[in-house]
C-alpha cells in the first residue's frame, strides 16, 4: 500500500493574510530539509485559480484576469487533484486556495474525505479584506466584486468539509497572528506534524518567480499580489485602520461606494457565522 503524507489546505477569502501563513509553513518544511537528507515537501499556491477564471470567462464574459496565467497552468481540477495526491506519496503537501476559486475543485466527496487531508479556514474582518482587495483591483472592480470577496463560498466550503472530511476543519482568525508560534503550531499539529517551530526565515527576494509554489499566475502578478509574503522574514501582526464601513468607504472611489457597500453586507453574515464557531 502506498504511504501518503499529510495534505494541508489553507483556504481563505482574498487578502486574509493566508499567503504569509503559507510562507511561514513552507519555512518549517525548508528547515526539515536542513536536518533530514530524505525530507521532501511540495507547495501549491492557488492552483485552482486559472481553471476557475477560465470557467468564469466562459460563463460571465469576464476578461480582467484572462491574461494572468502561465502556459503551464493546470487545465482541469482532476489533473490538479491527481498531482496533489502524487506529491503526497513523497512528502507533506501544502495547498493554499482562495474560496471562490476552489469551490468546484472541492466539490468532490471522494477527494475531501481522504484521511490524509487537513483543512484550515482563515478568516479576517470583511472590512479589512475588502479594503485590501479593492486597493489591489482599483479601477478594475467588476460587477461580480461581491462574489470575489468570497465569504459565501468560504462558509459553504466549511460546512461541506465539516460534514464530510474525517479530520475536523480548523478555523484560524486574523487575531491569532498576534502569536506566530501558536498559529504555526496549530496548523502543523492538527496535521500530525510536530516540528520545531521556526519563527524567522529567509526573504525570497525580488527575483522570486513563484515556480517553487506551483504558482499559476505570471511572475510579475505573483509579486504584485503576494509581495509582502514573498519579502517576509517572519509573521508580523498588522493592526488595520479600517474599523467601520465609513472608514472603508473613505478609501473607495465615490463611483464604487454603492458596489463596495453591497459587497460588505452580502459577505458579512457568512463571516458572522464563522465567528459563532
Amino acid at each position: 500500500m502506498t504511504t501518503t503524507f499529510p495534505i494541508i489546505y489553507l483556504i481563505s477569502v482574498p487578502r486574509a493574510r493566508s499567503t504569509i501563513l503559507f510562507r511561514a509553513l513552507e519555512a518549517q518544511f525548508e528547515a526539515q530539509l536542513q536536518t533530514k537528507s530524505d525530507a521532501h515537501f511540495t507547495c501549491y499556491h492557488e492552483p485552482s485559480q486559472a481553471i476557475h477564471d477560465k470557467d468564469k470567462e466562459m460563463v460571465r464574459g469576464a476578461t480582467y484576469a484572462v491574461d494572468w496565467f502561465r502556459d503551464t497552468a493546470f487545465r482541469s481540477y482532476d489533473e490538479l487533484k491527481q498531482q496533489i495526491f502524487l506529491s503526497s506519496t513523497k512528502g507533506p503537501v501544502l495547498v493554499k486556495e482562495v474560496s471562490f476559486a476552489c469551490i468546484k475543485c472541492l466539490d468532490d466527496i471522494n477527494f475531501i474525505s481522504q484521511p490524509n487531508i487537513f483543512f484550515n479556514f482563515l478568516i479576517r474582518d470583511p472590512l479589512e479584506t475588502i479594503a485590501s482587495f479593492y486597493k489591489q483591483v482599483g479601477s478594475n472592480i467588476a460587477e461580480f466584486f461581491k462574489d470575489d470577496i468570497g465569504y459565501k463560498q468560504l462558509y459553504n466550503l466549511y460546512k461541506r468539509i465539516e460534514h464530510t472530511c474525517p479530520n475536523k476543519p480548523q478555523i484560524i482568525t486574523n487575531e491569532e497572528f498576534r502569536d506566530p508560534y501558536t498559529v504555526i503550531s496549530k496548523v502543523l499539529n492538527n496535521s500530525e506534524l510536530y516540528y520545531p517551530i521556526q519563527l524567522h526565515w529567509n526573504n525570497l527576494n525580488t527575483n522570486f518567480d513563484g515556480s517553487s509554489w506551483h504558482e499559476q499566475k505570471k511572475p510579475e502578478l505573483t509579486r504584485y499580489w503576494h509581495g509582502p509574503a514573498i519579502n517576509s522574514t517572519c509573521i508580523m501582526y498588522q493592526e488595520s485602520n479600517i474599523k467601520s464601513l465609513d472608514d472603508l468607504l473613505a478609501v473607495v472611489d465615490p463611483l464604487h461606494r454603492e458596489q463596495v457597500t453591497d459587497a460588505y453586507y452580502y459577505n458579512l453574515p457568512f463571516y458572522q457565522e464563522f465567528i459563532k464557531n
